[in-house]
């Protein structure tokens, strides 16, 4: 390892510099983190969009069965919850694209 201090000991002593990593090894760059983070996200937006589906579901069959007032709170609580999750999918996804063409991806 190069040493700060051997370079310039007027600059620092004792700083350690690091090494850049070895040819062929994986390197960690901004855009792959941020490719990992979205795909992560994205993997939990589609199953929180089942979830809620399930739930329209769920509501539609009490609503069906038990009348308006069984079936509607969930049948509202659904779409509330489908509304949250496609913002948050919208809200990431922007992100994502605005700091992937910072960091050059794609």
């Amino acid at each position: 390892m190069l040493s700060l201090a051997a370079v310039s000991p007027a600059l620092g002593v004792g700083l350690i510099l690091p090494t850049p990593p070895a040819a062929g090894g994986p390197v960690v760059t901004g855009s792959g983190i941020v490719a990992s983070i979205t795909t992560i996200v994205n993997y939990f937006i589609v199953i929180a969009t089942i979830a809620a589906v399930a739930m329209f579901i769920w509501g539609g069959v009490q609503y069906a069965t038990g009348g308006a007032a069984k079936g509607g709170p969930i049948l509202k609580q659904a779409a509330i919850g489908l509304l949250a999750i496609l913002a948050v999918g919208l809200v990431i996804n922007t992100i994502s694209a605005f700091i992937g063409r910072g960091l050059n991806v794609g």
